[in-house]
């Protein structure tokens, strides 16, 4: 008995793990490095390379200027058009790092399709003939796989909706997909091993690129789309003219993210911070004119308002850097550039402790106490062995 009280006495006490309370909240600011457009107020567009290095101007200093400019936005090519009167439709770079245009000379009623081939970004005419592609006019264009191939979205004579494939080292047909009811595409974009062509009536179908099959029309929102930005690799946001905004994910199957801004339509939206949608960027029209972005940061599991900021004019492009972490770009219908950062906060709360003396403090009381209790129980041990009669009495 004497045994077990003394191992009680001196075994130590294990204080409970204190109870931590975590609060995340995260902050929209405007970072240094904007400009504004030389031309006055035009209304541009613009992409980062898939390197983040470099970003593909379109209308910075005019409708159909096409420039290829450093992030401090010092031009370092000049897109010379084949034409004087050549009307841009649309522009964008490959994942080679070659920038394609798609638009009219204004001498026929064909559209054309440019190469500037990488790393001199010079126009290269023989690079995938023009006589080669059926198209009379030409709404999407994407070149992947290294330049290897590329794919062209439009109608032909007819006005039939066609998605074509080509090898751009032979030019030869590779695959052709007819579009679900003769739908227009808006824009074409590759999701690892699928390509995947957006509609007006904000359907995305997708082709399956190991044999060039189609696979199926999924309905993603109402369309037409009023925005969308896509990844290879990660979750794809899109915006539609009724408000709507969606994060999609696995192969545009699962919907991770859903809002509905307050003023229609959506201005811009994509996912920030490794393209994990922890952080999603939206940009919607204020009543009363300008913008607004909006950051969601998700809070175990669910998406909430972290923040918010207004500026003036009309928001036409935002996209991520995918250079730098938790960053993003914007122009406007003025013709600004600005660039934004979002720094996530973690507030930690736990219970106080006590101080260093305290602690030590304690520690000897206890001790004291433990000696004490030994010795009393040693004496008293002692005495009733003294107490206890001998044989002989």
């Amino acid at each position: 008995m004497s045994l077990l009280v003394i191992a009680m006495l001196l075994s130590p006490v294990v204080a409970p793990a204190p109870e931590l309370e975590v609060e995340y909240s995260v902050e929209i600011e405007e970072l240094p490095g904007g400009a504004e457009s030389p031309g006055g107020a035009s209304s541009f567009t613009f992409e980062y390379e898939f390197s983040g290095s470099r970003l593909l101007f379109w209308g910075w200093t005019g409708a159909d200027d096409i420039r290829v400019m450093n992030k401090n936005l010092d031009t370092v090519k000049t897109i010379d058009l084949p034409t004087e009167g050549f009307q841009v439709h649309g522009t964008r770079w490959s994942d080679w790092g070659s920038v394609i245009v798609w638009g009219n000379n204004g001498t026929g009623t064909e559209d054309s399709l440019l190469v500037y081939q990488y790393p001199d970004l010079e126009l290269n005419a023989s690079f995938i003939p023009r006589e080669t592609i059926p198209l009379e006019t030409i709404d999407s264009a994407i070149l992947v796989a290294g330049d290897l191939i590329i794919v062209v979205a439009g109608r032909d004579a007819n006005g039939t909706s066609r998605i074509l494939t080509f090898e751009t080292q032979s030019n030869r047909p590779h695959a052709e997909q007819k579009l679900t009811d003769n739908l227009t595409i808006q824009t074409l974009g590759a999701m690892g091993l699928r390509l995947v062509a957006l509609d007006v009536e904000g359907g995305a179908t997708i082709i399956n690129t190991s044999a060039w099959f189609f696979e199926e029309r999924l309905e993603m929102m109402t369309g037409p789309f009023s925005c969308y930005y896509q990844t290879v690799n990660h979750p794809w946001t899109l915006g539609n003219e009724d408000g709507q905004v969606r994060v999609m994910q696995d192969f545009l199957l699962n919907q991770s993210f859903t809002y509905t801004v307050e003023v229609p339509s959506v201005q811009g939206a994509c996912c920030i911070g490794n393209n994990n949608s922890d952080n999603i960027v939206v940009a919607s029209p204020l009543p009363g004119g300008g913008s607004r972005i909006q950051v969601f940061h998700q809070y175990y599991g669910e998406f909430q308002i972290g923040d918010e900021v207004e500026i003036e004019g009309t928001i036409t492009t935002l996209v991520p850097d995918p250079d730098v972490y938790n960053e993003f770009s914007v122009g406007t219908s003025d013709g600004v550039f600005m660039k934004f950062n979002v720094t996530d906060y973690i507030y930690i709360e736990q219970e106080s402790k006590p101080d260093k003396d305290e602690g030590r403090l304690l520690v000897q009381v206890i001790s004291i106490l433990g000696l004490v209790s030994i010795l009393v129980i040693v004496l008293i041990v002692w005495r009733m062995r003294k107490a206890r009669p001998t044989e002989n009495e």
